[in-house]
């Protein structure tokens, strides 16, 4: 019996720190025939799980706008290293109340923030074509295929509360399943003319299509404030 099995996978960076997309892949495809030829089968399977990484695409307009005088860690104790901006009141506090109102350190935006996806989505197909035998120029052929997924992720920054200009963190999960389910039949039929050169060929058929989605998601902030710990403890 004909087969092919194949496996891919994916590992590639983004163009912004923390941000990544890994993927695993397997395809098999069998080509039975059966019956003296008359019924001939194609089985296609395919199945792919996925790690994305979106990281935080916020740090792309905070490095633009950060001052470039400043380093990227300044060696407080308070917010990981990172340097941040302190309110005035604090004056030259490093380990100070942030600011609000100022920009967030970009590098921190990447290093800290946990917003990953995991994908796993399904494809399947069964294709049957069966000559009759009582008029062997129609054709049978009945095609079923599914198309299924599920998704679950989140997006936090609760190690970073100050990326959010918050005294809270931010917290999201989700996720979100669905399906695509199909059947068609068809009859053909087709009859050679040689007298004109030509072929006469009809086909009907019928077509079912039904697809379904669901998705949950919850998006707050935590209950109570992040504090960071000390550098010497990260």
């Amino acid at each position: 019996m004909p087969y092919r099995v194949s496996y891919g996978y994916t590992n590639q960076d983004g163009i912004l720190d923390n941000t990544n997309l890994e993927r695993n892949t397997l395809a098999l495809n069998l080509d039975p025939t059966f019956l003296n030829g008359d019924l001939k089968v194609n089985i296609n399977a395919k199945g792919m799980y996925s790690i994305n990484n979106f990281g935080n695409t916020d740090a792309v307009g905070s490095a633009v706008t950060f001052d470039p005088t400043q380093p990227v860690k300044n060696g407080n104790n308070r917010y990981g290293g990172y340097t941040t901006w302190i309110d005035a009141k604090d004056g030259s506090n490093i380990n100070g109340g942030y600011n609000q109102m100022a920009t967030s350190n970009a590098v921190a935006q990447c290093d800290l923030t946990d917003n990953k996806s995991h994908v796993y989505r399904g494809i399947g197909n069964a294709q049957f074509d069966y000559k009759l035998p009582i008029a062997p120029d129609i054709h049978a052929n009945v095609n079923l295929a599914i198309d299924q997924y599920h998704s679950k992720g989140h997006n936090a920054d609760t190690i970073a509360v100050w990326t959010r200009r918050s005294d809270y963190g931010k917290l999201i999960n989700y996720a979100q399943s669905g399906y695509t389910k199909t059947l068609d039949f068809t009859l053909h039929y087709t009859q050679p003319l040689d007298a004109i050169k030509s072929k006469f060929d009809v086909m009907g058929g019928y077509s079912w299509q039904h697809s379904g989605e669901k998705a949950a998601i919850t998006n707050g902030v935590l209950s109570q404030p992040i504090r960071l710990k000390p550098v010497n403890s990260l």
